[in-house]
């Protein structure tokens, strides 16, 4: 391998370590084989940060959300361990994700699957800002959690 495989290849394996990931421990086995394939499927391209993903992911546990909503879906990584947990929770909680590209909606919804949580889990395709959107996304709402991890961009970060 080159240098730039040999440190993808180590970003990869920064999701697999309990220390990093401290939600690992709390997935059932299904979930961990989706998460461990998605790690290291073709389409993987990183996620939120492991230690910033355990930080949300806990705070799911202790607050038991019963609705949360996702900006951002991309690959779906979070979208899938987020869902394990609120499936999990004492108050089992459902959570809605915004994708505006279908591709990426169509990966998020293969693993999801992978993983037995298609009833964790509604999609919204669309761009968050998109009043067909807004409206389907209103008819679940009030929300107790909402994570903005769409655009990474000041601007459109501030009109969602």
């Amino acid at each position: 391998m080159d240098k730039q495989q040999d440190e993808y290849f180590e970003m990869r394996l920064e999701y697999m370590k309990d220390r990093m990931c401290l939600y690992r421990p709390f997935l059932r086995p299904a979930a961990a084989e989706a998460m461990n394939a998605a790690v290291f499927g073709k389409n993987f391209a990183g996620s939120t940060d492991p230690s910033a993903l355990s930080l949300l992911v806990m705070f799911c546990a202790i607050t038991q959300p019963i609705r949360m909503l996702e900006l951002g879906t991309f690959h779906g990584f979070s979208t899938m361990t987020i869902a394990e947990i609120l499936a999990t929770n004492k108050r089992p909680g459902t959570l809605v994700t915004v994708e505006p590209m279908q591709e990426y909606q169509e990966c998020a919804k293969e693993l999801v699957f992978q993983a037995g949580l298609t009833s964790t889990v509604q999609f919204v395709r669309g761009f968050s800002t998109d009043e067909a959107v807004l409206s389907v996304v209103e008819e679940w709402a009030p929300y107790d959690i909402i994570y903005i991890d769409s655009s990474h961009q000041f601007a459109q970060t501030l009109e969602e």
